[in-house]
Formats: structure tokens, C-alpha cells, sequence
């Protein structure tokens, strides 16, 4: 959501409409509970609501925001860091992507999402399941560098792209969850690989959290798949992912864990899920893209603990393992990998 107001107004009055249906609303660093008891917003963290960013409101049963004003008009822009930023889209009709975020001069793997969607810069245009910004949404957007964004004041109908972000639900196979029942999300931008080669024919990939499908994409026009995969701290368990290739279900080597507002591959290096018995091992530990791993069986017994620099296969006896790989910034990709030496 976003703020339709020039100025800061206290918390309270913004969001009387939705009272008591409110729960907790927040921006980037603070937040504010509807306490019931008093009937109004705890004030003391998040005061005041601004036209220049966006929040994340929790409810506890459905409601219309009524937000009363002038329409808000930033014209110093909405300044970008580079990371993660909340921002707002406060222009009352719907802009492509590429009309939306001219003034910022995007580069490539630039990336904005919203609660369904994402959509990653190639260098040229915007590419992925966000296909515009909508009225009454908020967005983050991830940023290379320092910038200022302004929307147009017009909406260029020759160029512009109306319709809101495509749902892929009805193509599926598989149904994913409501993402308003988590928080927040993470977004991959995968592939589809069998041993070094791209996997043809897949028409749809899935994420799971036990019997849980999180999340669905079909393969886009560029050839990528774009998952936006919903979560919060309850989605503790490794996430597995399923292909249909020719009508057929295949469990894939590839799995991970959840992390709030996580990047996995971009056009440059995109997420490799694997078909098969993975490839994808061999280049990691020779690329050394991850500083640390672990390497455990299926019981869950722990093998190998260290950097990618130190292990040696040859450790390892016959048998199915999980490669966990470890980023910095607490990313954790897995694969499974059958270990089976020839005997002569």
C-alpha cells in the first residue's frame, strides 16, 4: 500500500477506516500494532504515514482502506540507495515498466517485485511476471546505485503496457498459496538444466514447502523461469522444486531455504534447477561462487562442514547425499548428488 497525501499524517487518522480490522502496519524500519483494547495504533515507533514510501499492512479480516486527500505528487522524486528500497507508485493509472522507471536509468539485473510478481532489467527492457505498476500498489525495488525516481505525469498510451501482472495460476498444473498469508517474499529467476544442457519442453516449475505449493511459473518469452516465492519466519524447512516437462511431474536435485527479500540468479547467472543427477556441484566447487558448505545424507548426518576450497569428494563413500551451500548474506542453496565410484 502507499499513502495518497503530500504530507506526513499520524498513523491513527490514515487508517481509522479499517479499524478494528487492522493488525500491524509497517515501512523499511518501524512499525505500528492496532492494540484493540484502546481501539487505536500504538504510535510510538510509526507516528505518522508518508507519501513517499510504501508500507506492508497486516489485517485480520478483509476491510477497504479509505484514505481522504489531496492526490500526492512528489516532485523531488523518490530517492533510491543502492539494495532494497520500499517505494510507493502514487499516480492514478497503471505505467509499464520500462515508462515507470526511465528517469532511474536502469541497468541490467535491476529488479522490482510486488506481492505477486517480478520483473528483472536486461539491459534493455524489463522482463518477468510484473508486467506494470498499478494504482494503490507499493513495490520494492532492488538498485545498483544512488538514483532519483520520478514517475511521468502522463501515461505514454502508445508504449505503455495496461494490463497487471499476468497470473500464470490457470496455465498450471499447480495452485499456489495466497502470498497475503506470509509477509514477504524472495524472488528466483531460474532455468532448467539436465547435466550442462537447458532443459527443453518443461512448461511449468513449482515450489514446495512439504505438501505446500509456495509458488508456479511458466517459462516467460525470454526463456527464464521468474518465481516469486512467498514467506516468512515460519517457513523454516529446505523448499523443494518440482518440473513438468511433457505433462510429467519430475522431482529436481535443487532445493533451498527460505530468506526474506532473497535474489537467486539473474541474467547473468541464473538459478540452475537441476534434472537428474546435478552437474551443478562440480561447477560450484570449481568457480568457488559459495564460501562455505556442508555436506549431509538424507538422515540428516553430517559428512563435511567447511569452505568449498577444503572438501574432497574422496571422502565421501557411495551413497545419496545433500550439498548445502552457503552464501554470505545467509543464502542456502542445496542439491542432491548420488555418489557412485566405477570398480573395475
Amino acid at each position: 500500500m502507499y499513502v495518497q497525501d503530500a504530507t506526513g499524517n499520524e498513523v491513527n487518522s490514515v487508517l481509522e477506516s479499517i479499524n478494528p480490522n487492522g493488525a500491524v502496519v509497517k515501512n523499511a524500519n518501524f512499525f505500528s500494532e492496532y492494540i484493540k483494547a484502546i481501539g487505536r495504533w500504538n504510535d510510538v515507533d510509526l507516528s505518522c504515514l508518508e507519501g513517499n514510501t510504501m508500507y506492508k499492512l497486516q489485517m485480520t479480516a478483509a476491510d477497504t482502506l479509505v484514505i481522504e486527500g489531496e492526490a500526492y505528487d512528489n516532485n523531488g522524486g523518490v530517492s533510491l540507495v543502492s539494495g532494497w528500497n520500499w517505494i510507493p507508485y502514487y499516480r492514478s493509472f497503471a505505467l509499464s515498466l520500462d515508462d515507470a522507471f526511465a528517469s532511474v536509468e536502469p541497468v541490467r539485473n535491476d529488479q522490482v517485485k510486488g506481492q505477486e510478481g517480478f520483473a528483472m532489467y536486461n539491459g534493455t527492457t524489463w522482463n518477468g511476471t510484473l508486467k506494470s505498476l498499478q494504482p494503490g500498489k507499493g513495490y520494492l525495488y532492488k538498485s545498483a546505485s544512488e538514483k532519483t525516481l520520478n514517475y511521468p505525469s502522463q501515461r505514454n498510451v502508445a508504449t505503455a503496457s495496461l494490463a497487471p501482472m499476468r497470473r500464470t495460476a490457470q496455465e498450471c498444473m499447480f495452485a499456489p498459496v495466497d502470498p497475503t498469508e506470509y509477509e514477504s517474499n524472495m524472488t528466483i529467476l531460474a532455468m532448467v538444466m539436465e547435466g550442462d544442457d537447458v532443459l527443453e519442453n518443461v512448461q511449468e516449475v513449482a515450489v514446495f514447502d512439504g505438501a505446500v505449493c509456495l509458488a508456479t511459473a511458466t517459462m516467460e518469452s525470454d526463456g527464464f523461469f521468474y518465481l516469486t516465492v512467498p514467506g516468512d519466519k515460519n517457513v523454516t524447512s529446505r523448499l523443494s522444486i518440482v518440473a513438468v516437462v511433457n505433462g510429467n511431474i519430475i522431482e529436481t536435485s535443487t532445493s533451498f531455504y527460505f530468506n526474506e527479500d532473497a535474489v537467486l540468479g539473474n541474467y547473468d547467472a541464473p538459478f540452475a534447477v537441476t534434472v537428474g543427477n546435478s552437474t551443478t556441484i562440480g561447477k560450484m566447487l570449481a568457480e568457488g561462487n559459495y564460501n562455505r558448505m556442508q555436506v549431509v545424507d538424507f538422515n540428516g548426518r553430517v559428512f563435511y562442514t567447511g569452505t568449498v576450497a577444503n572438501f574432497n569428494e574422496n571422502d565421501l563413500h557411495d551413497g545419496q547425499y545433500i550439498f548445502e551451500f552457503f552464501t554470505e548474506d545467509g543464502q542456502t542453496v542445496c542439491y542432491k548428488q548420488i555418489i557412485r565410484r566405477l570398480t573395475e
